[in-house]
């Protein structure tokens, strides 16, 4: 069963307004990226420690291809995969704003479409 069917079940069962709680709690990806010398780790530790991750996949090496101030600006990068809840994108935004090394972050939420149960039960239990 995936907690989408659970979410059809708990709208019946509790009603409209649990349902946009419970929807505001789904479990997302978010992804982003930094400079290749930056300190990825410390960086995740950050988003783990204050909650608002469960936990940061850092994918280091990736080439880069992108326009800024006018140039064609090639960079190593790292990607990082964090996973969260939408329920913490403001604050996630907010630690972007104030930690992120670029001056535009790149912050791609994707939803996560096929959930396992007991792996976003350990998400809301990391998430609080």
């Amino acid at each position: 069963m995936t907690l989408s069917l659970v979410y059809g079940v708990l709208a019946v069962t509790l009603g409209s307004d649990w349902i946009r709680v419970l929807r505001k709690m789904k479990p997302i990806v978010v992804l982003t990226t930094l400079p290749a010398t930056h300190d990825a780790a410390s960086f995740s530790q950050k988003l783990v420690k204050a909650k608002l991750a469960a936990c940061v996949n850092v994918l280091p090496g990736v080439e880069s291809h992108y326009e800024w101030q006018g140039e064609l600006v090639t960079d190593t990068e790292k990607v990082l995969f964090i996973k969260t809840r939408a329920d913490k994108l403001t604050q996630l935004k907010e630690f972007f704003d104030d930690v992120h090394p670029y001056e535009v972050p790149e912050l791609v939420v994707l939803p996560i479409l096929a959930e396992d149960v007991p792996y976003v039960h350990w998400l809301n239990q990391v998430l609080g």
